[in-house]
């Protein structure tokens, strides 16, 4: 399960000396507004990593759970979110929430009681999404 309460929660890392020069650090433009020319390339390369079908990045951890949660959200779904989440994955529930998806949290890793709130849920006729099970202790 990837522990998005780091930065580097797919366990990657290299030493500094690897890298390659670049002319510049960013696009000079908002990460939201313009795809890096190599995404397409590292989300492939990414995948065969991981040993997944396909891959997908995002400007950011925020634009991940905005982006995602947006996606998943909408008329019939509940969005269920372990209570002590990362910060961002509870903006992302908060931010669809305001858009009138329900939303609900459960205790810290506590699997049966998520398992509970979405049988709870689909018996409502609702479609139950657990959107961040929390990796920290």
């Amino acid at each position: 399960m990837p522990d998005f309460t780091s930065s580097l929660y797919l366990g990657l890392t290299h030493p500094s000396g690897s890298l390659a020069p670049w002319r510049a650090l960013t696009l000079c433009v908002p990460a939201a507004l313009a795809e890096l020319p190599e995404a397409r390339e590292v989300a492939a390369d990414l995948a065969r990593l991981t040993g997944a079908e396909a891959g997908l990045l995002f400007p950011s951890t925020l634009h991940l759970f905005r982006d995602l949660f947006g996606a998943l959200a909408g008329p019939g779904a509940t969005l269920l979110i372990d209570e002590k989440a990362y910060p961002i994955a509870r903006w992302g529930t908060e931010q669809v929430q305001l858009l009138g998806t329900a939303c609900d949290t459960y205790p810290h890793h506590d699997a049966a009681a998520m398992a509970k709130k979405a049988r709870r849920a689909f018996r409502a006729g609702l479609r139950p999404v657990v959107t961040a099970w929390c990796s920290r202790r």
